[in-house]
């Protein structure tokens, strides 16, 4: 047992004694709904007893306090002594009370443009012994300190009032391995300003089906007023039998097998920016890769800050096999080749398959979403899972298929393990071209569509070599650069060559080359890219992370990409992007709303129009 604190009881000095530091989160969490009002505690713990003695404030601090130590994971029953009792205040002033200096007081007017930026890092933790069939109390924290065993950046929480007390971070967590209760499956870490946070705590039980994986890898989103803000993992291995963990540590000594020791795996989350004067997307899905094997199985969390149906959240897992790749070019590989005007039925077929194979957890939330606000509301993804156009998806009600998901609703999408954040704004800068010459293969629609930047966005035009667009995007002019745009050839890559742009020397851009850190221009600027190309919108996987354009563009910091998927038609192609810009920089439209707008108004002349996968904010102004 600890030893007890000799601090007076005053506010926010309670007397404290517990068994051991497993027990700490108590405090943490019942600091976060009834501050200063703990004025003692003292818990003593035996074969399965809680012998619990208290002072706090208010009945409903009390039946709070007993309703924690009760969930405590070991804790079988509880022998309870709770006092009411009022708090004791000095009559001097006590620097940590900031209530005390507010006692009274009507809050000091503050400037708008008095605002700071606070950065957190998550912290993943289980509390209680992971064992099949056990209960565990998971908690995840935000502190200013980064977390060795927690995969995760830090939360950087923009435009906060200087006078700030407290925040409230929403908490979704998700675990193939773990069975939440439904009342905790999603809980708030409240910041609070010069103390460590108050955590999110959530109840669980270790599911049968992590005796074969010998793990549980628990995945954690952060929402600050609806907008998801980050990300975090951790992998935790279960408690061994007495036996079998003698024989390991025997065997490798250096090997830690508690339950709160999480296995290293490489950090792959982006740094999240939470913004909390911009729109939030309406509905929120994320699809992460479940575990380390490369076996197709994908967890699927979705979040709304909308109820539908009475949730905010759903949870669900599918498995496409071993290679994802291969089952989306089975999907569309005809795509290139449909006849216009002919296309709309083997395109909604495909829509209609690929809706087939989400989690009916996914489908029941999002139409409960339709029914309640109708079908246009904007949706976000975020996924570890880089081939299939789940954008694409045709939605069924009642057995009867509706349309394409990204002609009904303003639809985006960024890769789970991109090292950057969003980019939720386009706002100055100018609009660099780069549109290249092919002789006897020459685009004349791309020429117009320059032609039409240059006259209508002012764009620049460049000079469209291998080495001039490098250069651009190594060596950055000194103004700003909202858009880069290309309209020209590409082709997609295989084992044996990266997939690539064509410039006009008959050099080729390739992926390679724009994702190495050389690359200045999007950390710089988070710049719009918008690759015309043929083929080059689709991603590859190497050892597990995404390496495509859309990756190696995001990943050095571009704020947003369009790409075509399949080969398209150049006239075609050039009147969606005219269209989606003119939208964009000229009518104040979102991003994704300009896409889907242009994109629908040219759906029905060639498969050309479905062919665009728009990654970045779904909400994102110029």
């Amino acid at each position: 047992m600890t030893d007890p604190s000799l601090r007076n009881a005053n506010y926010r000095s309670p007397i404290v004694s517990l068994p051991d530091d497993s027990w700490h989160y108590i405090i943490d969490v019942f600091e976060g709904e009834f501050i200063g009002s703990l004025l003692s505690l003292q818990i003593e713990f035996s074969e399965g007893v809680a012998k619990l003695e208290a002072q706090v404030a208010s009945v409903n601090s009390a039946a709070f306090l007993l309703a924690l130590v009760r969930r405590h994971p070991h804790v079988e029953r509880v022998e309870e002594n709770i006092e009411i009792k009022a708090p004791f205040r000095s009559a001097g002033r006590d620097a940590a009370d900031a209530a005390f200096d507010n006692w009274h007081q009507e809050t000091a007017s503050v400037p708008d443009e008095e605002r700071l930026s606070l950065e957190r890092y998550p912290h993943i933790s289980v509390k209680g012994e992971l064992n099949v069939g056990s209960d565990v109390v998971v908690l995840i924290y935000l502190e200013e300190e980064a977390d060795e065993f927690t995969d995760g950046g830090p939360s950087v929480i923009d435009n906060v009032p200087a006078h700030w007390q407290t925040l409230n971070v929403d908490v979704v967590v998700d675990s193939a391995q773990l069975v939440f209760d439904e009342e905790t499956a999603s809980a708030k870490v409240k910041l609070r300003r010069g103390q460590r946070s108050s955590p999110a705590m959530i109840h669980a039980q270790v599911d049968q089906s992590a005796q074969a994986s010998g793990f549980a890898q628990l995945t954690a989103q952060f929402y600050y007023e609806g907008r998801r803000c980050g990300f975090a993992r951790r992998t935790f291995p279960l408690v061994r039998r007495e036996k079998e963990k003698a024989a390991e540590i025997e065997s490798r000594p250096d090997v830690q097998l508690s339950g709160d020791d999480a296995s290293r795996t490489p950090n792959l989350t982006a740094p999240a920016q939470i913004k909390a004067s911009l729109d939030a997307s309406d509905f929120v899905v994320s699809i992460n890769r479940e575990g380390t094997d490369l076996d197709g199985t994908y967890r699927w969390v979705t979040y709304s800050n909308r109820l539908g149906s009475g949730r905010r959240q759903s949870n669900g897992q599918i498995t496409l096999g071993q290679s994802t790749r291969k089952y989306a070019e089975s999907l569309l590989k005809l795509c290139p080749t449909l006849e216009p005007g002919n296309h709309a039925r083997t395109l909604k077929s495909i829509g209609e398959e690929i809706w087939g194979r989400t989690p009916p957890a996914f489908q029941e939330h999002y139409l409960s979403l339709v029914a309640e606000i109708g079908p246009c509301f904007p949706i976000q993804f975020y996924s570890d899972e880089p081939y299939v156009p789940w954008e694409m998806m045709c939605p069924k009600i009642d057995g009867e298929g509706k349309d394409h998901l990204f002609f009904s609703h303003p639809v985006a999408r960024w890769p789970s393990s991109s090292h950057t954040g969003l980019a939720q704004s386009f706002t100055d800068g100018i609009v660099a071209s780069f549109v290249p010459s092919y002789q006897d293969r020459d685009l004349p629609a791309a020429h117009e569509e320059g032609r039409w930047l240059r006259d209508n966005l002012e764009a620049v035009e460049h000079e469209p070599t291998h080495d001039a667009l490098l250069n651009f995007l190594e060596s950055p002019p000194e103004a700003k650069v909202k858009v880069v745009h290309f309209a020209g050839h590409g082709k997609c890559g295989n084992a044996d060559s990266p997939s690539s742009i064509e410039m006009s020397e008959g050099k080729h851009v390739t992926v390679k080359e724009v994702g190495q850190s050389g690359v200045k221009l999007g950390r710089r600027d988070r710049s719009l890219f918008i690759l015309n190309a043929c083929e080059v919108g689709a991603s590859t996987l190497e050892l597990g992370m995404a390496s495509g354009w859309a990756s190696a563009l995001t990943n050095n910091g571009f704020g947003g990409v369009l790409a075509p998927l399949w080969a398209v038609r150049d006239e075609h192609a050039s009147k969606l992007v005219i269209g989606s810009l003119d939208l964009f920089l000229r009518s104040g439209e979102t991003l994704a709303e300009s896409v889907r707008r242009s994109r629908d108004a040219s759906r029905g002349a060639s498969t050309t129009s479905f062919a665009y996968v728009l990654y970045g904010d779904v909400m994102a102004r110029a």
